[in-house]
């Protein structure tokens, strides 16, 4: 990503991370609309305590954009773990609808192609970096 596009991820997290678990609710609101199937990965989670991971790892990455060599190995981990979930590339590409939905949402006017795009990119590498590399070639 280009350093215009990490300072533009960056002051938009400001503003969406003050609205913590209510964006992160918003979030899970819209990806399950999108795909009811994934909820029952969550049937046994607190989900009070999923918004603040959610919360917890986009402001890890977001706060690393430049630091790509801190962001891969968790990245890759969390993979792991999701892949062993059952995660596939299609929920990935519904998780990044609903970000950006998201994203978008709590924007309002705001919202721009530029930093739309700058979220897809970010986004993007999120998703690349954590399935599996055979799923990601």
């Amino acid at each position: 990503m280009k350093r215009e596009e990490q300072d533009l991820v960056r002051a938009s997290w400001a503003l969406v991370a003050q609205l913590g678990p209510l964006a992160a609710e918003h979030f899970y609101k819209r990806l399950f609309e999108s795909e009811p199937r994934l909820q029952q990965l969550f049937a046994s989670t607190s989900m009070a305590r999923q918004h603040a991971r959610l919360v917890d790892a986009l402001s890890f990455v977001v706060d690393r954009l430049d630091r790509l060599d801190e962001v891969v190995p968790v990245l890759r981990e969390m993979g792991r773990r999701h892949q062993a979930y059952g995660v596939t590339e299609r929920d990935y590409q519904a998780v990044g609808q609903a970000l950006l939905s998201t994203l978008e949402e709590a924007h309002g006017d705001a919202w721009s192609e530029p930093l739309a795009g700058a979220w897809e990119r970010a986004y993007g590498l999120v998703a690349v970096t954590m399935q599996p590399a055979e799923a990601s070639i």
